[in-house]
């Protein structure tokens, strides 16, 4: 999966200036269908299918039961799984590592597509797993090419990673109490249970860039910030870092792959830890950033440069072209956007130095929509603010294609054919550094 590189702020508060001709023109959308099929859009099969149409494969989770679709508007099914219990947890694995041969991971069981449910038992919980090739969804077969159902103590899923000496598929499971991990192959025949001394808040680290032997998983205690490694299936740290300040695990925000499909970590590792946002340099092994946000509560981010809390919406990240490697350290923006009670949506890479976020606000009876595209000039950044027609009812997820765009309510499916709308109508918002801003 391809990713951008993030970082976060440390000198100042930025003061935000609006201008453009006009306010933004919004982006026309169409009901496509009334008859949306009841259930949660946990993501689609494939991430390649954001641009590739055959690819797209929508999955849908409605209590006990998974539907997987071929096409945006959720009328052709192809696939229905029934599932053994309430459902606790699950995890989407839907990207096909794209590292060579001479990377270690071409062809390896890591380098597939996995569905995963950890559903509520009696006595004991219920793993249900399956295996899809890409290979095959390319060519429009869903079926899957392994699957498992084994029990199990863990209580929630944290991710799909792989070890690191031969690269197999390793599932990762934690306790409700964030006090035991469970590590186990994707078909439970070995495994083991790693007791924490104490709770610890777990996130993936999918990415490639540093080659098979770099950190697998993050987990934080409160102070310390831990890198992982597996290697023959055990849990080794790789290195840690002390954040020297105590945080709150209740209220920390680190990543939840559950949350928002294709989210990912990239050079950073980022958290909220209930107080103040912390930005770590995986490369350096060195914390570059960390601020309070005594006034405000962040409860969600967005691909790390948005922060999400009661009536605000903070942009967190370098002012830098990526290409500089962070030379001036120094050299960063964190301003609050809006004052409004925005909901995070998904966020859509397009290029390695352009992204798309989306990101709602809620009415009574009826959701905007809105996008928002990073631009850069020079060192500066501007973000290009475009809405959407209201659309009645509560959005509760987007689905991005290379040509089209689908946006989804409880009951029915909105489209907006924006390859086609009219370019150029949109409202520019620049980051315009003010008098508190130091820079090295």
């Amino acid at each position: 999966m391809k990713k951008m590189s993030r970082g976060l702020s440390l000198f100042g508060v930025i003061f935000l200036f609006c201008s453009s001709c006009s306010f933004a023109k919004p982006y026309e959308v169409k009901l496509v269908s009334d008859k949306r099929p009841p259930g949660k859009i946990i993501g689609i099969l494939s991430y390649e299918g954001r641009y590739k149409k055959e690819l797209f494969f929508p999955v849908i989770l409605n209590d006990q039961e998974v539907i997987i679709y071929k096409d945006p508007l959720l009328q052709q099914p192809v696939k229905t799984i029934n599932l053994p219990g309430e459902v606790l947890s699950y995890s989407l694995k839907n990207d096909s590592t794209t590292t060579t041969e001479s990377g270690g991971y071409h062809n390896s069981e890591y380098d597939k597509n996995y569905l995963v449910f950890l559903c509520r038992g009696n006595t004991s919980n219920t793993i249900v797993l399956y295996q899809f090739d890409y290979s095959n969804l390319k060519k429009g077969n869903v079926n899957e090419t392994k699957s498992a159902s084994f029990s199990t103590k863990a209580d929630k899923i944290i991710s799909i990673s792989h070890d690191d000496k031969d690269h197999k598929a390793l599932l990762v499971c934690q306790s409700n109490d964030n006090k035991l991990l469970y590590l186990s192959d994707p078909w439970g025949k070995t495994g083991h249970i790693k007791s924490l001394e104490s709770p610890m808040l777990f996130a993936d680290l999918r990415y490639n860039e540093f080659g098979p032997t770099s950190p697998k998983m993050v987990g934080y205690d409160g102070k310390i910030v831990y890198f992982y490694k597996f290697v023959d299936g055990q849990l080794l740290v790789d290195f840690k870092i002390d954040l020297g300040v105590e945080g709150d695990l209740t209220k920390s925000v680190i990543n939840d792959l559950n949350y928002l499909e294709g989210y990912s970590y990239d050079w950073f590792f980022n958290l909220y830890d209930g107080k103040a946002v912390h930005l770590i340099d995986i490369s350096s092994k060195s914390v570059i950033y960390s601020r309070e946000f005594l006034d405000t509560t962040f409860t969600k981010q967005l691909h790390y440069e948005f922060y999400f809390g009661s009536n605000a919406m903070f942009y967190i990240s370098t002012k830098r072209l990526l290409d500089s490697r962070f030379n001036n350290a120094g050299d960063f923006i964190a301003s609050r956007l809006f004052e409004v009670d925005y909901i995070p949506l998904s966020y859509v890479w397009t290029s390695s130095d352009v992204g798309l976020y989306y990101f709602c606000q809620y009415n009574p009876d009826s959701t905007l929509v809105y996008d928002m595209q990073t631009v850069r000039d020079n060192q500066n950044r501007f973000f290009r603010k475009h809405s959407y027609r209201e659309i009645p009812g509560k959005v509760v997820n987007v689905l991005f294609l290379s040509y089209k765009i689908y946006f989804y309510t409880e009951d029915s499916v909105w489209e907006c054919d924006y390859i086609n709308s009219e370019e150029g109508r949109y409202e520019l918002i620049k980051m315009d550094l003010g008098p508190e801003y130091e820079e090295k």
